[in-house]
C-alpha cells in the first residue's frame, strides 16, 4: 500500500516536471 502511494507520488512529480518542461520549451523562441 505504501509502495503504491509512493509510485503515485512519483508519477505526479514526473507529470509536474514534464508540464513545466513543456511550458519552458514552448516559451523559448
Amino acid at each position: 500500500m505504501l509502495a503504491n502511494a509512493q509510485l503515485a507520488g512519483w508519477r505526479i512529480l514526473a507529470l509536474i516536471a514534464g508540464g513545466l518542461l513543456a511550458v519552458a520549451w514552448g516559451s523559448t523562441p
